[in-house]
């Protein structure tokens, strides 16, 4: 399992960020959507739970807009961990553990 630094997990938000705009001006709903569902997996690992929140529902949003059930599936298990704890439960973004 990776252990992954706060300063290493902002690094992969700015990478992110910077992906999101390629995706959308490419069209890629699904690659844009993939990546903000990640920023929500990071968000959560930093225990940010509003931003985690909200870049999921904005991935819910762009999978559902793409037709991909499988994405709008795992949009919809994050957003209804996040919720039924009211905020960050568990770091579940694959191989990454807190420092």
């Amino acid at each position: 399992r990776a252990q992954a630094t706060n300063g290493e997990l902002e690094a992969a938000l700015e990478r992110t960020g910077e992906a999101v705009p390629l995706f959308r001006q490419a069209g890629d709903l699904r690659g844009e959507a993939a990546t903000i569902l990640l920023n929500a997996n990071i968000h959560l690992v930093l225990k940010r739970g509003d931003l985690a929140i909200m870049s999921c529902k904005e991935a819910l949003q762009l999978f559902r807009r793409a037709d991909d059930l499988v994405g709008e599936v795992e949009a919809m298990d994050l957003l209804a961990r996040l919720s039924s704890t009211g905020g960050p439960a568990l770091p579940i973004a694959a191989g990454v553990a807190t420092a």
